[in-house]
């Protein structure tokens, strides 16, 4: 009887492993669910279903089961279950491509449907997703986003020379068009939104120094 406990605790913890942390730098913790303790977390420690881990100031990476890769810049908190919750902080996903089930990352801004992409969500003071590969959706946590999107025309360039009032006026106009009222919308790569409230604003990622900083930092 003894054995047969011990294999079906075995059993039920294999089953609630979604990682392992394989890098970190400074002090990370986590908190199991239901308890209401922090302990320290090290290298190659499991990672359950329920577990909140964070960073304080520390930065450290998680691989999933999967082999997709989370890596936790400083003061960041990320909560795992049926979904992943992301509190607060800088992080970096790497997600693999998933073919049926999509992941969901949740944030106090937006839901974000990944099957499998290279992006990074910040939810501190500023709240931005930036995305350098692949396709996600970003679905409102309520009513409908008023989504501001910036072109930069080449023609822009002839109404600035000298006809900054009718540039102005054109610039104007078209901004208006730009603007879509949506409860969801994807977000294509090498663009960037940040939020404000339910106010969005998409432009072209022009700069990938924040992902060079996670991909040369982390391991």
């Amino acid at each position: 009887m003894k054995k047969i406990i011990i294999l079906l605790f075995a059993t039920v913890l294999f089953a609630n492993e979604i990682g392992i942390l394989i890098y970190k730098k400074g002090l990370v913790k986590v908190q199991h669910q239901n308890s209401i303790k922090k302990k320290s977390l090290n290298i190659n420690s499991k990672i359950l279903r329920g577990d909140k881990i964070s960073t304080y100031n520390s930065i450290a990476t998680i691989k999933l089961n999967d082999n997709s890769i989370i890596k936790l810049d400083k003061y960041s908190t990320i909560k795992f279950g049926n979904k992943i919750y992301q509190e607060n902080g800088r992080i970096y996903y790497h997600i693999i491509h998933r073919k049926q089930k999509t992941l969901k990352i949740a944030t106090n801004f937006t839901t974000i449907g990944v099957k499998g992409t290279i992006f990074i969500v910040e939810a501190n003071t500023t709240k931005k997703v930036a995305l350098s590969k692949g396709k996600i959706s970003l679905t409102s946590l309520k009513g409908k986003y008023k989504i501001h999107r910036k072109k930069i025309l080449d023609e822009y360039e002839a109404f600035k020379a000298g006809l900054n009032n009718e540039f102005e006026s054109y610039k104007e106009i078209l901004y208006k068009e730009f603007i879509e009222y949506k409860k969801s919308f994807d977000l294509k790569e090498n663009h960037i939104v940040t939020f404000y409230n339910n106010e969005v604003y998409e432009t072209k990622l022009n700069s990938k120094k924040e992902f060079e900083y996670f991909e040369k930092n982390f391991k």
